[in-house]
């Protein structure tokens, strides 16, 4: 794969401090679609599903801005099919 050009990171965020996220067991069950999260859409799954020292989620709201990048979709994405995995464990 080419080097990606520009920046893989944010320029500016704000993000509450957390112990734990359930961002790699999100990767890891979008994985098994047969899709690949990008670093910088990883970045954002994890933050977006930080949870604080009682297990609560750090984030209620959580907004982000990627002007003309591909794959904003795709966060929501890992997001959603991660949820619908929690919900089907708690039956």
């Amino acid at each position: 794969m080419a080097d990606r050009i520009g920046r893989q990171t944010p320029t500016e965020s704000f993000v509450l401090p957390y112990q734990k996220t359930d961002g790699t067991e999100a990767i890891a069950c979008y994985g098994k679609s047969g899709r690949k999260a990008m670093d910088w859409q990883k970045l954002l799954v994890y933050d977006i599903l930080a949870r604080e020292k009682d297990n609560q989620w750090a984030h209620m709201k959580y907004g982000l801005s990627v002007p003309r990048q591909n794959g904003k979709n795709e966060v929501i994405a890992i997001r959603e099919v991660y949820g619908l995995l929690l919900e089907r464990q708690a039956e």
